[in-house]
């Protein structure tokens, strides 16, 4: 898309707009008045049947134990970070990155940056704390030019 005339226009700049809630994530390019979505990731929870977990019922209530095999939180987030991580990672080496922005939940920002390397890590000129995966590329547009007045 085109980028409207308000907004920067990362002139001579390939800049990368990371936004991330904790299990997927959306990249766009931005480079001279152009914006374009290039990929998207998604980490989902894995299925299990009733049977994989334990329920019983008894004169104090319903116990339900959940399943050995079930995957927690945090190991699903790390995947997506791994993943995101090595998009990037990849994605700069063969479209050198001049700038990031990154739109990124709270609670992963920290351990997300340190799956990146420092190369990385160092081109990253905006971190927007929050949720924005439902945001529009206009509106992630504006986060940065308000940001930057």
């Amino acid at each position: 898309m085109q980028i409207p005339n308000q907004f920067p226009q990362f002139k001579d700049k390939k800049v990368l707009l990371a936004v991330f809630g904790n299990q997927s994530g959306i990249f766009y390019v931005a480079q001279n008045g152009i914006l374009d979505k290039i990929k998207e990731i998604e980490v989902e929870n894995p299925k299990y049947s009733e049977k994989e977990g334990f329920f019983a019922s008894g004169p104090g209530g319903t116990t339900v134990v959940g399943s050995l095999k079930e995957i927690p939180k945090q190991e699903i987030q790390h995947r997506f970070m791994r993943q995101a991580s090595q998009f990037i990672n990849d994605f700069n080496k063969k479209e050198i990155i001049d700038e990031i922005y990154l739109y990124c939940a709270p609670e992963i920002i920290k351990e997300f940056k340190e799956e990146l390397p420092n190369e990385i890590q160092n081109i990253i000129k905006k971190e927007t704390r929050g949720t924005y995966l439902r945001s529009t590329p206009i509106e992630l547009l504006e986060l940065i030019s308000t940001n930057n007045q």
